[in-house]
């Protein structure tokens, strides 16, 4: 029993026919999600041949807000003799003369409207980037919408895309190719087949309950945009704070100019590269641009204690560069008279 918008109370129910058709009799699966529909829980017996009970526009609406989910796993027997067809979509198999065994899990879902003020980051062309709360849910969405049925169309519509329509009627199969909507909305999803092969147990409650929740969600957000139309529209010259992100260009170079400049550098590392592999060797200790570089190149000689000796230079004496023992008996680098 649900209550109307207007305060009233409806009793709602009607899952319909189970699935149809049926390929062979070890394993079979089928995924169910249907709208719940205003029942009669009038007694028969009391109630007159031409009393037909008929349901208002806003019974309707609010049991078909309500939704069932279901996954189910069984053991059949089929009918050779007969066949069952989907009148929506012409299709025709073998009716189920036999369950051997059943296993199944079913969720009711009653979705809710949540409307509350976001930071929503858009691109140039509309599409949002990210998004956050920045505010609490408001208590009533009914302002929001044009009228006061807003929020459950929007949700009747958002169920009658995967409950309503050509083939959505659930099958019967022995296979991962499903048949509904909802099934492959739950195969593509979770990018697996564990929800839907008849082979393996049903899905664990916890386990189903997100990927249900996102299909909703995704479908809403579709429907809704396709219907803006039933939203509020906002007052004139009402004012929505925007920050606007963009990039600008701030440090610039000219492609010339980088050009001749890069080419430059290179030359400079070119000739830096050819002065340094062809520089002449160190050959000297130290090179002799001072006096007291001069003098250190001969201080260890024994031509000075020899001249101070003999104080005398003679022509014939020959002076060589290379590695001697000093005066002093140390191994020195410099300048030395011959012997």
């Amino acid at each position: 029993m649900q209550q109307t918008p207007s305060g009233n109370f409806v009793y709602c129910g009607g899952l319909g026919q189970s699935p149809y058709g049926g390929q062979n009799n070890s394993f079979a699966a089928a995924e169910v999600f249907q709208q719940l529909t205003p029942t009669d829980i009038r007694d028969p017996s009391n109630v007159a041949d031409n009393d037909t009970y008929v349901a208002s526009a806003e019974d309707q609406l609010t049991c078909s807000s309500i939704l069932v989910a279901g996954f189910i796993r069984a053991n059949l027997t089929m009918s050779a003799d007969g066949s069952k067809t989907d009148y929506d979509s012409g299709r025709a198999d073998p009716v189920v003369k036999r369950i051997n065994s059943l296993s199944s899990l079913w969720m009711l879902c009653k979705p809710t409207v949540l409307i509350a003020p976001y930071e929503v980051t858009v691109d140039r062309s509309g599409y949002v980037l990210a998004h956050a709360a920045s505010g609490p849910n408001a208590e009533n969405v009914d302002p929001y919408f044009q009228n006061a049925t807003g929020p459950a169309s929007l949700i009747n519509t958002t169920s009658m895309t995967i409950s309503q329509g050509p083939d959505v009627h659930p099958w019967w199969h022995n296979d991962t190719f499903v048949d509904t909507w909802f099934g492959y909305y739950v195969k593509h999803l979770s990018n697996s087949t564990r929800f839907v092969d008849p082979t393996l147990p049903v899905p664990a409650f916890g386990d189903v309950v997100p990927y249900v929740e996102d299909i909703y969600v995704r479908l809403c957000a579709i429907v809704l945009g396709l219907n803006q139309d039933w939203l509020l529209e906002a007052e004139r010259d009402s004012a929505i704070p925007v920050t606007c992100i963009s990039s600008s260009e701030r440090v610039f170079v000219s492609k010339p100019m980088f050009i001749i400049t890069t080419a430059l550098l290179g030359l400079n590392f070119v000739v830096a590269i050819a002065y340094w592999m062809r520089r002449p060797r160190r050959l000297l200790p130290e090179m002799p641009y001072t006096i007291a570089s001069i003098l250190a190149m001969v201080q260890a000689s024994g031509l000075i204690a020899e001249v101070e000796d003999k104080g005398q230079w003679r022509h014939n004496w020959r002076f060589g560069y290379g590695k001697f023992v000093g005066t002093d008996g140390k191994p020195h680098a410099g300048i030395e008279r011959r012997p």
